[in-house]
């Protein structure tokens, strides 16, 4: 499958508005790259997270007309410096290949594209190939959940992965005993590529499931774990504590290493025993649901 990508230069004022109308009229994924080399992001909750010039990339399926999505918009977004190109998958997927192999977390967990030789048959093996929009584990904030996950999941345990993307981080769970798993994500492509994987991986639907938001069943699980961005997670801080049994865990990533505090300071009416780790500028933080809590 071919896709249809637009660049754009924006401002960090305009981002959730040309997010939004770009999502809205068919984008199936929104990336943003700095347009500098200036490392700023989302360091304080009240103002706009994003470094302040960022060029903004929108993938759309190929069969669209770039003329018409652009008089659609243009009320609402500048196209002066738009770029559109196709991107090939096939070329992209060739690209991957070249230096995408197994990464291991903790002793027991393997992801494995499905070009690459299994090392430890005797693992559990995941196999998952990049897509164009989706995590494989390659990036710190995933890798470090996959790690608490390898090391922490036990057989018995419910489950919720926030925010799920591919799926991987609830189908590692599941592959290593999770009795339940719940995949919840706003975006139902994400949803689509997570089940998609959890069958290639033999994760029956009866362990796995996914779900939007506003669908999610109404449960309890002993384990929430959130990859999603710091801002996203402040505002989700009762919505995911009220996700939990008491005395349950909390794994949060996609926090920049100086934004630490902040997370941890929103979430300290509710958790307690915070644990943080750092990889590459980014961190994940663990906790355990207050004993004083009563959602």
């Amino acid at each position: 499958m071919n896709w249809m990508q637009l660049e754009l230069s924006a401002h960090k004022d305009n981002i959730d508005v040309w997010s939004d109308t770009l999502t809205g009229a068919g984008a199936v994924a929104i990336t943003m790259e700095p347009a500098n080399s200036q490392r700023v992001y989302e360091l304080d909750p009240s103002h706009k997270p994003m470094w302040d010039e960022v060029k903004l990339l929108a993938l759309f399926t190929a069969d669209i007309i770039p003329q018409q999505i652009q008089q659609q918009l243009e009320p609402q977004i500048d196209f002066a410096t738009a770029n559109w190109k196709v991107i090939v998958e096939d070329d992209w997927t060739n690209k991957w290949q070249e230096y995408a192999k197994p990464m291991q977390f903790g002793n027991k967990l393997w992801i494995c594209p499905s070009w690459c030789e299994i090392p430890d048959p005797t693992a559990n093996n995941i196999i998952l190939d990049p897509e164009m929009a989706f995590g494989t584990g390659s990036h710190a904030t995933t890798g470090l959940c996959l790690d608490w996950v390898a090391n922490n999941v036990v057989p018995g345990v419910t489950v919720i992965d926030y925010g799920c993307g591919s799926g991987i981080l609830g189908i590692a769970a599941a592959r290593l005993g999770a009795i339940r798993v719940y995949g919840v994500d706003i975006d139902p492509i994400a949803l689509e590529v997570s089940n998609k994987n959890a069958a290639q991986n033999h994760v029956p639907t009866t362990v796995f499931s996914t779900h939007l938001p506003e669908q999610q069943p109404d449960i309890k699980a002993d384990i929430v774990i959130a990859n999603i961005l710091a801002l996203p997670l402040l505002s989700l801080t009762t919505t995911l504590a009220d996700l939990l049994k008491p005395h349950g865990s909390i794994i949060l990533s996609g926090i920049l290493q100086e934004q630490a505090d902040m997370v941890i300071a929103g979430y300290s009416p509710w958790f307690e025993d915070f644990n943080v780790i750092n990889q590459d500028g980014w961190v994940r933080i663990s906790a355990k649901l207050s004993h004083s809590t009563n959602i």
